[in-house]
Formats: C-alpha cells, sequence, structure tokens
C-alpha cells in the first residue's frame, strides 16, 4: 500500500516523461530497474483502480488515509525535507556543477536558505558540507532524472548518511597532519616511507554511494578495501562504481 500510494503521487512517472508518455532512457544504466517501472507504468490503471477499491471498503476520504499511522506521519516528515545530494569530485567539481545547474535553469540560494518555504528550481549549498547542494523536494524528477546524477556527478543520498564518510575524512585529515609533524623531525632519507594518503577499510557496507562517497577522500596512490560484497553483487556494484568513476578498490567477498 505504501508503495502505490507513492506511485500514485508521482503520477506513475519513473523516468523523463513527455505529453505524460514515460520514455525509456537509451543510456539508462539500471535496465533491469526500468523493466521493472515499464511493467508498473502498463498496469497503472488497475493499480488506481485497486487503490479506489480500498477507499470504498474503507469508507477513507484520501488515499493517504489508507495508510497506517506511522507511515501516515512519515510520510508528512519526508514531504518538508529537502533532497541532497553530493558532488562527485572524483569526476568533477562543485563550482562546475553549479555552473550547469544554473545553465539548466536552476537559482543558487544563500546557505541559510529556510527551507520551509524552499519550492522550484533553486538550490543552496549545505550549510554544513560544502559539497552537497539541496534542491527543493518538488523538484525531485527534475533533480533524479538530471544528466549530472544519471551520469553520476552528483549523487542524491539521505543527508544521515554522510556522517560515516565525513569521520573518515576527519581521521585521515588528522594522519595527515601527524605525518607532516614526523616528517618535519626525521632526517631526510627516512622521509619516503611517510607515503601521501592512507588505505581504507570498510567492512559490510550495504551502500554503493557510501563506497565512492569515501573513496573521493583516499588518495589516488592508496587503496580502499571493501570487505562483505556478496560475489552475486559484484557486476552490479562494480557498474555502478564505473559510472561514479571509482577506481583502487580491493574487494572481500562473502558467499
Amino acid at each position: 500500500m505504501v508503495m502505490l500510494l507513492d506511485y500514485q503521487q508521482n503520477d506513475f512517472q519513473f523516468g523523463v516523461s513527455q505529453n505524460g508518455n514515460h520514455i525509456r532512457r537509451t543510456d539508462d544504466p539500471f535496465p533491469h530497474i526500468t523493466e521493472i517501472q515499464d511493467a508498473l507504468v502498463s498496469f497503472y490503471i488497475k493499480l488506481r483502480a485497486s487503490l479506489a477499491r480500498n477507499r470504498i471498503r474503507e469508507t477513507a476520504l484520501t488515499v493517504e488515509d489508507l495508510l497506517p499511522k506511522e507511515e501516515k506521519e512519515k510520510n508528512e516528515y519526508v514531504c518538508y525535507q529537502p533532497i541532497y545530494a553530493y558532488v562527485n569530485t572524483l569526476r568533477t567539481t562543485v563550482e562546475d556543477v553549479c555552473g550547469m545547474l544554473e545553465r539548466n535553469g536552476f537559482i543558487k540560494e544563500d546557505s541559510a536558505v529556510d527551507y520551509s518555504n524552499f519550492s522550484g528550481r533553486r538550490y543552496a549549498i549545505d550549510v554544513h558540507l560544502n559539497d552537497v547542494i539541496v534542491f527543493p523536494r518538488d523538484v525531485k524528477f527534475d533533480v533524479y532524472n538530471h544528466d549530472l546524477v544519471q551520469c553520476g556527478f552528483l549523487v542524491v543520498q539521505d543527508k544521515s548518511r554522510f556522517i560515516a564518510p565525513e569521520v573518515v575524512r576527519s581521521v585521515l585529515f588528522q594522519l595527515t597532519l601527524a605525518k607532516e609533524r614526523a616528517a618535519a623531525l626525521i632526517p631526510g632519507e627516512i622521509r619516503p616511507i611517510f607515503s601521501d594518503g592512507d588505505d581504507v577499510i570498510i567492512v559490510n557496507s550495504d551502500s554503493v554511494n557510501l563506497i565512492a562517497r569515501v573513496s573521493c577522500y583516499v588518495d589516488p596512490q592508496r587503496s580502499l578495501f571493501v570487505f562483505g560484497v556478496k560475489s552475486s553483487q559484484y557486476e552490479d556494484v562494480r557498474s555502478i562504481l564505473d559510472i561514479l568513476g571509482v577506481q583502487s578498490i580491493l574487494y572481500s567477498f562473502s558467499w
């Protein structure tokens, strides 16, 4: 029921639409997902009829009234939350992304914008993270279907998922400072052992975006070790990471 409500609110449009018709992207990196979406679109009349019958049976004034209380509260909360996306610095820069957004009709707002009145084709740089861009909720499809997202230059993700990568970045920064101090105190011939960067290990990661985000902070000469990826998921994970421009990853599979 929750999924049906979401589809209903989005008018069963999952991708780029034109004159109300769903259009399959020829360069879609996730064809298996698009196939499922196309199947749902083809049955949207029956699905809407099913929702209508449920409303009549439950004497519900709106489709939202069919949801459990917890889901309604969650849905109300989500409706007011902006969309967060981080700039994939492996492939582009914040300045280039902002430039493309503005050429596409988005207007940059001050970072201290009031998100309760945040709407339309606007964006702002997050007040806490200078490589995270914030969009109004009502332009969700404009963001998800934008070439920047489709090409992996901009990655949409909940802000709460940025915490772990930021901890990694902070630790790497502190290690770099410690190495610089140590290198200044030791003889020159020993300094080469203090190579740039550090290797990073991710254990049991369930998010490809998390892997990509952390890899932005790993020195190009170092490696990111990922443990816990199922061998059956490797091809899907690798294809997404290729789109995001992630390299220098070593995997340890779980079967």
